[in-house]
């Protein structure tokens, strides 16, 4: 089920996946990740920000050295 709310929606696109990640403690809240856990490392190690592209069937984070 989707969570509207702010910029947009947050869902999961692989339930299974967000339940194996949840789990072993690697999702706090879905949704969060990219700007708080993603962006911010990425600034953090080498000042830059990764390319996000969204597609018909996938989404891409594609992260730079």
């Amino acid at each position: 089920m989707p969570i509207c709310e702010g910029a947009g929606c947050r869902t999961a696109r692989n339930q299974l996946l967000k339940d194996v990640m949840r789990d072993y403690g690697y999702l706090e809240h879905m949704g969060l990740g990219i700007p708080r856990k993603i962006i911010k490392g990425m600034l953090e190690h080498n000042g830059t920000q990764p390319d996000l592209v969204q597609e018909e069937e996938r989404f891409i984070v594609r992260l730079w050295r």
